[in-house]
C-alpha cells in the first residue's frame, strides 16, 4: 500500500467503527444499514489485499485460505437472504440456487466456489427490485463482484504477463477509490442528517474522517485512473516510467512492511 493508502483505509476503518459506536441514531434511516454493511465489506477485502501484498513481499504465507474465505462471506451475505426472499415469494428454483452454507463452500474447488459466487450474484441481479426489503441492493453485489474478481485474477486465472504483486497493487488500489468514493458520496452527507439533534456524532464523525493532508504536487484520482489504464494495457509491468518516478511524491511512496502490519493491527 501507499502511504495515502494506508491513510485512507484508517480513515475508512475510524469512519465504521464510530458509525458502529452511534448505530442506536442513524440505524432508523432506511438507507444507512445496507450502507454500513457494503463499507465493511470493502474494508474486510483491503485488508485481505493487503496482508496478501505483504506477504508477498515478505515470502511468508499466513493464511493461504484469506481470500476464499472473503468470498464465502460474500456469497453467504447474498444467499441468505435470497434464500429468506425465494421462500416467502415461492421461487423455487431461486431457492435451490440459494441453499448453501458457509462449510459447503469451503468444500468447493476454487473454479467451483467461483461459479457458485457468481450463481448467487445473477440470481440477485435478476431479483434486485424485490430484495430491497432484504437488505440486497446494487452496491451489496457490487462488494461480492469485487471479491469474485479478486479471487478470480489471484488464485485462479492471473492474467498473462501481469504479475500477482501488480495485480495486488492494481486490485488494492481500485477498492481502496472504491470505498473512499462511498465514504465522501454517501456518508459525508448523510451526516448533516444528524448534526442539530445528534450534535456529538455530528463532531466526532467530523473528525474522523480528516485524512493526512495532501501534499502539493499529489495526482488527482483522474490522473490515478488514467495511470493504471495505462499500465493495465501495456500488461501492467512492474517498472515505471523515469517521468512517472520523477511525478512521485511522498503521500504516493510505499508504505514499509512495519508501518503496514502496525495499522492492521491497530
Amino acid at each position: 500500500m501507499t502511504k495515502i493508502q494506508l491513510a485512507e483505509f484508517r480513515t475508512l476503518r475510524a469512519v465504521y467503527r464510530l458509525l458502529d459506536r452511534f448505530k442506536r441514531i442513524w440505524s432508523p434511516i432506511a438507507a444507512m444499514p445496507s450502507q454500513h454493511s457494503v463499507l465493511g465489506g470493502k474494508l474486510e477485502l483491503i485488508e485481505a489485499l493487503a496482508q496478501e501484498q505483504e506477504e508477498d513481499k515478505t515470502g511468508v504465507r499466513v493464511d493461504r485460505s484469506r481470500l476464499a474465505e472473503q468470498l464465502v462471506s460474500g456469497v453467504m451475505r447474498i444467499a441468505g437472504p435470497l434464500g429468506a426472499w425465494a421462500l416467502i415469494a415461492n421461487e423455487e428454483r431461486v431457492r435451490t440456487q440459494a441453499d448453501l452454507t458457509p462449510a459447503a463452500l469451503r468444500k468447493l474447488a476454487a473454479e467451483r466456489l467461483v461459479a457458485e459466487a457468481r450463481t448467487i450474484h445473477k440470481a440477485a441481479s435478476q431479483h434486485l427490485a424485490q430484495l430491497a426489503d432484504y437488505g440486497i441492493n446494487s452496491n451489496v453485489l457490487e462488494v461480492l463482484e469485487s471479491r469474485i474478481a479478486a479471487f478470480d485474477e489471484l488464485v485462479i486465472a492471473p492474467k498473462e504477463g501481469i504479475t500477482r504483486t501488480t495485480a495486488l497493487t492494481i486490485l488494492l488500489a481500485k477498492e481502496v477509490d472504491s470505498a473512499m468514493e462511498l465514504l465522501r458520496g454517501f456518508f459525508d452527507r448523510m451526516i448533516y442528517t444528524f448534526e442539530a439533534d445528534h450534535p456529538e456524532f455530528f463532531t466526532n464523525y467530523q473528525a474522523a474522517t480528516r485524512v493526512i493532508a495532501l501534499p502539493r504536487g499529489r495526482r488527482t484520482k483522474e490522473e490515478l485512473a488514467a495511470e493504471r489504464a495505462k499500465a493495465d494495457a501495456a500488461n501492467a509491468t512492474a517498472t515505471t516510467t523515469a517521468e512517472t518516478t520523477n511525478d512521485e511524491d511522498d503521500a504516493q511512496a510505499e508504505a514499509t512492511s512495519e508501518e503496514v502490519k502496525a495499522v492492521l493491527t491497530e
